[in-house]
């Protein structure tokens, strides 16, 4: 794609818009992660350790349930770990390159606003909550990566220039 001076602009500030969002992405699902294994194993601390006298006193069906609670926060732990790596390192640079090395392979590019009462697709820079940007690729694949408003905004100018006719909303 030849692109006049502008248009490389926009594209550098888009592709500097989605790192940024990958990294942040990644750091937020470590980040759930490690906190969530360290509160499994704060629990087996408790537990193991007798720093819970309420605890010691317990029956043995309370520290079988401890240690079960323990064991799910291990394993949403391990999870999201795996999905830092998998869909934030691996899955990132997909979407990256369908959005700089085959725009022509965009088939829809929206903006996802997440709150308390749910998700909703937006095309409001200024909506309340966490904002992503969500691609869709013409062989039904899509990426999800979460981004400030002003991001968002950044690389949809660039998709508006680089895949003019993709969708701007997944029911339309």
């Amino acid at each position: 794609m030849d692109l006049d001076p502008a248009g490389r602009k926009t594209r550098d500030r888009a592709r500097d818009a989605v790192r940024r969002g990958r990294i942040k992405t990644i750091l937020i699902q470590l980040g759930v992660g490690a906190l969530t294994g360290f509160l499994g194993l704060f629990m087996l601390a408790l537990d193991l350790l007798g720093l819970d006298s309420e605890l010691q006193a317990a029956p043995l069906r309370t520290h079988i349930a401890v240690w079960a609670v323990a064991g799910f926060f291990g394993l949403v732990a391990v999870g999201m770990v795996a999905m830092a790596f998998f869909k934030g390192v691996l899955g990132g640079g997909k979407a990256e390159q369908l959005l700089f090395e085959h725009p022509d392979q965009i088939a829809g590019a929206w903006r996802q606003v997440s709150r308390k009462q749910g998700t909703v697709v937006t095309d409001n820079e200024g909506a309340f909550g966490s904002h992503a940007l969500v691609l869709e690729s013409r062989d039904g694949r899509s990426f999800q990566v979460m981004m400030s408003a002003l991001q968002v905004t950044l690389v949809m100018r660039w998709i508006a220039l680089a895949a003019p006719g993709a969708r701007r909303h997944p029911d339309g």
